[in-house]
């Protein structure tokens, strides 16, 4: 539509465009063209040719003990040859920090790796977090589409079109998906697939029950035994060293604690430093303020740092709580005598002893007692030792 300008001067006219409708095409709005015009449009979905993902870590070290765990996620998802009656399988593994959970799926993926013909997508949520709330599983709905072959100019801003995408996408497949390190319930079930016979699996340092109400199966990742710890041991650092001096090789398994992540440390050291033996090392950590210290590779390669993932994801009362209570000396507590120790009102002190269980920083024992494993008891008191004055300190925790 035109209209003439007024005023004097040459005669001109100004220009408006009107455009409503839906258009299934390119459209040009302009008053005049000279010449050709040539569109360049992009195709309506993604070509080329869709590599199979295959992203679940390696493992890079021998795999001990766990077959429990392994026959379980067997028997839970072995797939069924009706596809009608097969469902997408769904498992939550929960445990200390640095107790293996990453490598148990890591071995259970490689050792059925043809229950997934349509292949095995990672995803780290450690590694997504840092950003604006929700940023995360946003940003994880993101990386799984692109795995599944979703040119980036296709993948949808909003996280809920991304979700039905990633629907879309994983429906008639047959998948494995690992959520690592998730810490929101409801970010592992906006991520499911939808291909019968798939499988997500989630690992947590936090004990996501509501995943339970999902239909997903909680398996809580234990701590390894005394033999199983050995054989770690000698594998890593070798066989013959672990048999020169077996009192020695018992004892730093045993102040390990059954953490895989400290027994790799223990080993790493033995094999890089040359004069340290394992008579040394096993007397090094049985010195309490030094045992976290020695359990180190560096501030990124340390026991510490494992347990410093959970101890930041924590509200700012219940760290309190935790940092407090590395102060106590007793080995176990009950409800009672932690609100003596931090000060803390009795319903104050219920909620932050449940934050510390969920976040599986404290372990709650049949008899309704609490006890800290012996390096989270450490790693509390190093943090209460660094973050508070000596006058915020209870006079109840002198014990």
């Amino acid at each position: 539509m035109t209209t003439p300008s007024s005023g004097d001067g040459p005669r001109h006219t100004d220009s408006r465009n009107d455009f409503s409708g839906t258009s299934h095409g390119p459209v040009v709005q302009a008053a005049a063209i000279h010449g050709g015009i040539t569109f360049h449009v992009q195709p309506a979905a993604p070509v080329g040719e869709w590599a199979v993902p295959d992203e679940i870590p390696p493992l890079t070290v021998r795999f001990r003990n766990r077959d429990r765990m392994l026959d379980l996620l067997d028997g839970s998802f072995d797939p069924d040859p009706d596809p009608y009656r097969a469902k997408v399988g769904f498992a939550a593994m929960y445990g200390l920090p640095g107790v293996g959970k990453t490598t148990l799926v890591s071995r259970w993926a490689e050792k059925g790796r043809e229950r997934f013909p349509d292949g095995q997508i990672y995803v780290d949520f450690a590694a997504l977090r840092g950003g604006t709330a929700g940023a995360d599983v946003s940003e994880a709905a993101w990386c799984c589409l692109k795995s599944l072959g979703v040119d980036a100019a296709y993948i949808p801003t909003a996280l809920a079109d991304r979700t039905r995408l990633l629907r879309t996408r994983t429906a008639g497949k047959r998948l494995l998906v690992f959520l690592d390190n998730i810490t929101d319930p409801s970010h592992a079930v906006a991520l499911l697939p939808k291909g019968r016979g798939s499988v997500l699996l989630v690992a947590s340092g936090s004990r996501l029950g509501e995943l339970a109400l999902d239909g997903a199966l909680m398996m809580h990742v234990e701590p390894l035994d005394r033999e199983s710890g050995l054989e770690v041991l000698a594998d890593r650092c070798g066989a013959g060293i672990v048999a020169a001096d077996p009192d020695a090789a018992d004892e730093v398994v045993r102040l390990c604690g059954g953490l895989p992540v400290a027994l790799h440390v223990a080993a790493a050291r033995l094999a890089t430093e040359s004069r340290l033996t394992l008579a040394g090392l096993a007397a090094e950590l049985a010195d309490e303020p030094r045992r976290l210290a020695g359990m180190s590779l560096g501030k990124d390669r340390s026991v510490a740092a494992a347990f410093d993932l959970a101890y930041r994801e924590l509200a700012p009362e219940a760290a309190r709580f935790y940092r407090l209570m590395g102060w106590y000396p007793g080995a176990a507590f009950d409800a009672g005598v932690a609100a003596v120790a931090t000060g803390l009102e009795p319903e104050r002190t219920a909620d932050a002893l449940d934050a510390l269980t969920a976040a599986c920083l404290l372990e709650e024992t049949p008899d309704g007692r609490f006890r800290f494993h012996d390096l989270v008891r450490l790693h509390a008191a190093e943090r209460a030792a660094e973050e508070d004055a000596p006058a915020e300190r209870p006079p109840s925790c002198d014990g």
